[in-house]
């Protein structure tokens, strides 16, 4: 019986050693978008998006001196708050001009260069124009660090 408490109190301490190694990365990302938005985000993105408009990455690739990202919208509802993303970090939330290049600063995001994976960028308009709302337009896109 003995045995049996030490032994399922060693796999305890070990699920929580594994558990928080292997959500470290996913707390980090968590931190800067709430529970309930982050919920929304990842079932919309578990398809290729929703909603009509394109979003194209006009800066491709950085480097960890570059702190630019240019993009540029076709086909969204102009009427409709856009809120831009990067690196899952909310950094834009107005009213996007299709045809029109806007210019996205990512100096203080800790992601934006992260070399293991592809950051990503992504658009989001809510029916309400409120953040955590109802989803009626999203699409992501990477862009790769050099």
């Amino acid at each position: 019986m003995k045995k049996r408490k030490i032994l399922l109190a060693l796999i305890f301490t070990l699920t929580l050693i594994l558990g928080a190694c292997s959500t470290k990365n996913d707390e980090q990302v968590d931190e800067s978008v709430d529970l309930e938005t982050q919920e929304m985000m990842d079932d919309v993105t578990q398809g290729d998006g929703t909603g009509t408009g394109d979003f194209k990455l006009l800066t491709e690739s950085v480097n960890p001196d570059e702190n630019q990202l240019t993009f540029e919208a076709t086909g969204i509802d102009e009427n409709q708050v856009t809120f831009v993303y990067v690196a899952n970090q909310l950094i834009l939330s107005e009213k996007l001009k299709n045809g029109e290049p806007y210019n996205l600063d990512i100096t203080n995001i800790a992601e934006a260069h992260s070399t293991d994976y592809s950051p990503k960028i992504q658009f989001v308009q809510f029916e309400d124009n409120e953040e955590g709302n109802t989803p009626t337009l999203f699409r992501q896109l990477r862009y790769e660090v050099k």
